[in-house]
């Protein structure tokens, strides 16, 4: 493509409306947490850490894409690093220039990696979101999703708990 063209789409205003939270970790936000909060991963090896957590070829699988997830997911240690991972995400987006963000996550996949109840997770993040919205000019919206691979009693849980913060999200998946 054109340098001159390519330029002034990344200068452009977007719209992104599928961001998953847990894959959207940049190496530098891993490396962060596993620095300031203690996040235990199998190595602080950037390039090790980019072979097992990022997609860098195609993949055979949706399984596969999810399984990369794995390592984001051990960066969610506590409400801070939550916190942090999810300003750090937002920041990216809006160095994209993405005005509008619908920010998604699963708190149950979240959950189940640290023992974290779902109310303190969703005000993490949202804390993360409007430090960056304060930040930043762009509006952010949080979309709970339920993960399939989780089971029946996992959407159970997910869609009670969207029904209960229904004021702190605007959409379920």
């Amino acid at each position: 493509m054109n340098p001159t063209v390519d330029n002034k789409i990344k200068k452009m205003p977007k719209v992104e409306l599928h961001r998953h939270l847990e894959g959207s970790l940049r190496l530098e936000a891993i490396l962060h947490t596993i620095k300031e909060y203690g996040a235990c991963l199998p190595t602080e090896n950037s390039e090790e850490l980019k072979r097992l957590g990022f997609v860098t070829k195609p993949m055979g699988s949706l399984k596969e894409v999810l399984d990369r997830f794995d390592l984001a997911r051990s960066c969610f240690v506590n409400r801070e690093a939550m916190e942090y991972i999810t300003y750090s995400v937002c920041k990216e987006a809006a160095e994209e220039a993405i005005r509008l963000l619908e920010l998604r996550f699963s708190p149950d996949f979240i959950a189940q990696a640290h023992g974290h109840d779902f109310n303190s997770m969703l005000d993490s993040v949202n804390k993360g979101v409007s430090k960056a919205m304060c930040d930043f000019d762009m509006g952010i919206g949080v979309i709970i999703i339920c993960s399939r691979e989780l089971g029946y009693q996992s959407f159970e849980k997910t869609i009670q708990f969207a029904i209960e913060r229904k004021d702190d999200i605007i959409g379920l998946i």
